[in-house]
């Protein structure tokens, strides 16, 4: 059950504000059906109808502001996983973006990060899968940091850096 006005994070939506629930006519059915309408932060003036029956696999609570921290405090635990090359790292990408898991995208983002970092050392291009999915990543995984912790995306920026440095200094 969703409560109106509260924050879920909704896979390919991102963070969205549950607005109402209202009753809609759907495909093929006699009768209005329950629906919740959620807002997307990204795209404010869009609307995203879930229905209320249907069970939610693609929508979770927001973090709480302490899980936000020691997220950032433990950034530098989170293995980043060996990427594959190839048409094999997009399926990996898609999923780890999909999941939701905001430590499945520090690690998607600290892989990427760094193989673009060993691709750009040895004089390779980027790869511009690898670029939209780190982009991706960073936007899912920011926007709900920032709007828990109430900074704005480059104080996650800088709060993430900082305890990743911070961990490789110690």
């Amino acid at each position: 059950m969703l409560k109106k006005d509260s924050y879920v994070m909704k896979t390919g939506d991102g963070v969205c504000l549950v607005m109402e629930e209202l009753c809609m006519k759907a495909p093929g059915s006699p009768a209005p059906v329950p629906y919740y309408r959620l807002q997307p932060l990204k795209d404010p003036g869009s609307s995203v109808f879930v229905p209320v029956k249907e069970h939610y696999p693609d929508i979770r609570p927001v973090l709480t502001k302490e899980e936000a921290e020691d997220l950032i405090e433990n950034v530098s635990e989170i293995d980043p996983g060996t990427l594959p090359e190839g048409k094999k790292g997009d399926s990996r990408f898609l999923e780890a973006l999909y999941s939701g898991d905001p430590k499945t995208l520090v690690g998607l983002i600290k892989g990427l990060f760094l193989k673009a970092r060993e691709r750009s050392s040895s004089g390779r291009p980027k790869i511009a899968a690898e670029e939209r999915a780190f982009r991706m990543a960073e936007e899912i995984l920011y926007s709900e940091l920032a709007l828990v912790l109430n900074i704005s995306e480059e104080e996650v920026l800088e709060r993430l850096r900082l305890s990743a440095e911070k961990k490789t200094c110690e």
